[in-house]
């Protein structure tokens, strides 16, 4: 009988096939050995061999100085392998993989019978190579699917209905029969939310979701991304016994984590052999997690911020500068009245705004930003930010790459642990002319006299998640009388006591009726009906709003 296999080296596939001429291969240091492990002194010189038995692989340790193991445990005795096994000799991991099936194209990787477990920690070198490269079609896509999942989860301050609308986007782009999303509490992985490919929303499709040690651990302590598409033959499901019943066939697992914490995990299945369970969908999960894992930290942060006052000092001095960064007033600008309002809902706030004049004397550049996340490191990751825009702007270079520049900037910065929103618009005094990138910021918004309202959202990618975004540049006039107005989600995002959201909507409505104010009186106007609405409720977000009016009379 005739058997093919490969055995996997990181990428690097050695191809193998036993027939009537041959039923054997041996693994060592020597280099009269089928495979050659030459420069690992752990491995005796013959230290192992697999030979075929009645169509069947075996794995036989031959007396080696330190031993042959099969998924972690030594072996002892001949043992059988299957697809998906790992044999570990000296510091060498070899993973079997039986032959493709027939119908795979030639050339092509088989994920069909084999467990792809990737360190989240690589992504960062996956998204930094594709940084050097022209974009496929396919990177494309998928950086617009994280920018949708973005925006969403930016909208949204109700962790329930984050938990539910991330697991419901990300059933638009992968085709899984389940999902689910786990919080650890208290060191136990807690359902926060499910997912069905039918919709059902019973208790039941919660209850049948478990995993095995092995992969818990992998998630959980290790901050490992797995996947895998054979769980029948997959060692890293032991004890998962109730999956295999279902017959599940393919598995997707992420980690919720940032530094060094862990948070929980989302999870993935289906009951056939989905190609889009791949690695390409499994570093964009992987992604989707890392966005959804800053909305929680920040959540969390805040909370233990409102309830106690720890680390005063570390926040005086964090507070003293943001106060130097955030102008008390914007400067005098000529044929613009400007006014901005800026609340934050602790000692310490996230947001940032600031006027550049540029290099040319003609032109103005109003930024607004959001830092997700607080304390002294996003403090200082202001401050970051604020003087590589001041370098920016000494610099005759356009608004895209501008905006390109600093989110690279901010990437190689912070490692992925911080993300940061922003709205910059360039003003040019002589003619009312304006270009912007909205880089995953709320929508600036254009009134004119007329009270029509033109929503500014050309842009991209929120600054920091992936060195290959690109921004486009926007562009508006503002004619005599006409308003722009800039805000933080802190002012869209404030609730009432039922939990209902002020919104968007409710902004843009009031921005029409009272279009005729000046700057200031429309933004006192706006605080008050905020105040309002709140009905007592305390502040949960810094609150940064912005408005621009051209004078009446024609600039000079």
């Amino acid at each position: 009988m005739t058997i093919e296999f490969s055995l996997m080296i990181g990428d690097e596939a050695h191809h193998y096939r036993f027939d009537e001429q041959r039923d054997e291969i041996l693994i060592g240091r020597h280099r009269s050995n089928d495979l050659q492990l030459l420069n690992d002194a752990s491995v005796s010189k013959v230290h192992a061999r697999i030979h075929a038995r009645d169509g069947d692989l075996i794995l036989q340790d031959l007396g080696s100085r330190n031993g042959s193991k099969i998924n972690e445990e030594l072996v002892e005795a001949p043992v059988l392998l299957a697809s998906g096994d790992v044999i570990t000799i000296g510091n060498t991991r070899l993973a079997v993989q039986l032959a493709r099936p027939a119908a795979s194209r030639p050339g092509s990787s088989d994920i069909s019978s084999m467990t792809c477990a990737i360190s989240v920690r690589d992504m960062e070198e996956y998204w930094a190579a594709d940084g050097r490269k022209d974009l496929s079609a396919e990177e494309t896509k998928r950086l617009a699917v994280l920018q949708d999942i973005a925006a969403s989860l930016l909208n949204q301050s109700d962790l329930d209905r984050l938990f539910q609308d991330c697991l419901d986007l990300i059933f638009t782009v992968i085709p899984a029969r389940r999902g689910c999303l786990m919080i650890l509490e208290e060191d136990e992985l807690v359902m926060k939310a499910v997912r069905t490919a039918d919709l059902r929303d019973d208790q039941d499709s919660a209850d049948i979701i478990q995993f095995g040690n092995t992969i818990r651990r992998k998630i959980i302590e290790e901050k490992t991304a797995v996947l895998t598409c054979n769980v029948a033959l997959d060692p890293m499901l032991e004890g998962a016994e109730s999956i295999i019943v279902q017959g599940i066939k393919a598995v997707m697992c992420v980690p919720l984590w940032n530094g060094d914490r862990t948070f929980g995990l989302i999870y993935l299945d289906s009951h056939v052999q989905e190609r889009s369970f791949n690695e390409h969908n499994l570093r964009l999960l992987t992604s989707i997690a890392n966005l959804v894992t800053m909305k929680y930290e920040n959540y969390l942060y805040v909370q233990e911020l409102l309830k106690k006052k720890a680390m005063e000092k570390e926040l005086e001095f964090a507070s003293d500068v943001q106060k130097f960064l955030l102008p008390s007033r914007f400067q005098s600008i000529p044929g613009l009245d400007v006014e901005m309002q800026y609340i934050t809902c602790l000692k310490l706030g996230g947001d940032y705004y600031h006027v550049f004049p540029l290099a040319d004397g003609e032109r103005y550049l109003f930024v607004i930003a959001d830092v997700m996340g607080k304390g002294t490191a996003a403090a200082l990751l202001t401050a970051s930010l604020h003087a590589y825009l001041s370098t920016l702007c000494s610099a005759a270079m356009p608004l895209d790459e501008v905006a390109g520049r600093v989110n690279l900037y901010i990437h190689n910065l912070c490692e992925g642990q911080f993300f940061i929103t922003m709205f910059a618009l360039c003003y040019e005094t002589a003619t009312g002319r304006m270009h912007f990138v909205n880089a995953g910021h709320e929508e600036g918004l254009l009134v004119n006299a007329a009270g029509d309202v033109t929503r500014l959202t050309e842009g991209g990618l929120l600054l920091g998640v992936s060195p290959a975004a690109t921004y486009d540049v926007g562009e508006s006039q503002l004619e005599p009388g006409d308003l722009v107005f800039l805000f933080t989600d802190g002012l869209s995002e404030i609730s009432n006591a039922a939990g209902e959201m002020m919104g968007k909507e409710a902004i843009v409505d009031f921005l029409k009726r009272q279009r005729y104010l000046s700057p200031a009186d429309l933004c006192r106007a706006l605080l008050d009906d905020a105040d309002k609405y709140r009905e007592q409720q305390p502040q949960h977000d810094d609150l940064t709003m912005i408005a621009l009016k051209r004078d009446e009379k024609k600039s000079c």
